[in-house]
């Protein structure tokens, strides 16, 4: 009888398992049995853990192969075991040669979560010295988390030497700049904030945007700084991106720094649009210095001659208090909602940011009940 293909498909399955879960494992207890007994010809045992690396990389198995660095490591430290150390040396060598670092990124691509960290533990075996070759492979990775598998172990070889690393601070790809700030930081490079500093006057104004945010995830005093001086960046965008994070570090100088920009001259002479990001920020600083302020502005009255500029300022504050996101700002919208004293657009304004503000705090959930 011709076998039906579903039983085809179970034998074919049952073979993979087979392969899998039994075939290596004691093909790989098979090998060290050899290599313990000794051997006359070291190169014919070099040969032989050759090709188990690569049939391994070809069933995708770093487990094994991880396995395999462990017990070699712990079998180089015994007494009489030279030709062990040279084995171990030999197999990691040739576990970070180019070709096979290829193999390892086609099937970073497409790896289960639970094989990352197998991979990651295999790529941390390697030298130091396959730095270049892991950062050319890291640009044909598009995933950032299969890019963070890879600059985690950059980051730690980034100790020894940071050349390869710098040089690609220079790079258009925003994503290539933003995981060399990235592995700078976390390799705690002596000079990174020299080189941060650079990489926020670079030509490319995506790269600019794209690393304040790493930047910034670092929290240091130092980081803060380079932020802050953005405030005064010749760009808007960056300005804006500055004033949206420096509240992230501390809020109570973040408020003195962007209240001080609010109230300068040449404020009035920006786009309605970064006057409004700044307000934002300034109300995330959730102060109560900044809810006061703005709820000040909101009931300041219009005479004939500063009607336009009060409008401006009221729209303002209501952009400041959405900023806020906590239940002071949600009631204080709620009462300008309320105030028929307001201009038309503040109204309009004020019930967007309500609305806004409502889902941010409360979901589907019913707000609590203003007195």
């Amino acid at each position: 009888m011709t076998a039906s293909d579903e039983l085809k498909a179970k034998l074919q399955k049952e073979i993979t398992e087979e392969e899998q879960s039994r075939l290596f494992p004691k093909l790989v207890s098979s090998i060290f049995q050899v290599a313990e007994s000794g051997v006359d010809d070291p190169d014919l045992l070099e040969e032989m853990f050759l090709q188990l690396l690569d049939a391994l990389l070809l069933q995708e198995d770093f487990a094994i192969i991880n396995q395999i660095v462990l017990k070699l490591r712990a079998m180089e430290d015994r007494p009489g075991m030279g030709g062990i150390r040279r084995l171990k040396a030999s197999f990691v060598e040739k576990m970070g040669e180019e070709q096979r670092l290829v193999r390892v990124a086609d099937v970073l691509r497409t790896a289960r979560p639970g094989v990352l960290a197998d991979i990651g533990r295999y790529l941390a075996s390697l030298q130091p010295s396959t730095q270049p070759i892991l950062l050319d492979v890291l640009e044909t990775l598009d995933a950032p988390e299969h890019r963070l598998v890879l600059c985690d172990v950059i980051a730690e070889f980034c100790r020894v030497n940071a050349t390869d690393v710098i040089q690609r601070l220079s790079s258009e790809r925003p994503m290539t700049v933003r995981d060399m700030v990235y592995v700078l930081e976390r390799a705690q490079h002596p000079d990174r904030m020299q080189f941060f500093g650079r990489v926020l006057k670079h030509r490319n104004l995506a790269v600019r945007l794209d690393v304040m945010g790493t930047i910034a995830r670092g929290r240091s005093t130092e980081s803060r700084r380079l932020i802050a001086e953005a405030l005064k960046d010749e760009n808007a965008q960056v300005r804006v991106q500055a004033a949206r994070l420096l509240p992230e570090y501390d809020r109570e100088q973040a408020y003195l720094e962007l209240n001080s920009v609010v109230r300068g001259k040449e404020f009035r002479r920006r786009s309605p649009e970064e006057q409004a990001s700044f307000y934002t920020a300034l109300g995330s600083t959730g102060l109560p210095a900044a809810i006061s302020l703005l709820t000040q502005m909101l009931a300041e009255k219009a005479q004939l001659w500063n009607r336009a500029r009060v409008l401006e300022d009221k729209l303002l504050a209501v952009h400041g208090l959405a900023g806020v996101q906590s239940i002071q700002s949600y009631k204080a919208l709620q009462a300008v909602t309320e105030d028929r004293s307001q201009p038309s657009e503040v109204l309009v304004a004020a019930r967007r940011a309500l609305g806004e503000t409502k889902r941010k705090l409360f979901g589907d959930a019913a707000p609590p009940e203003t007195t």
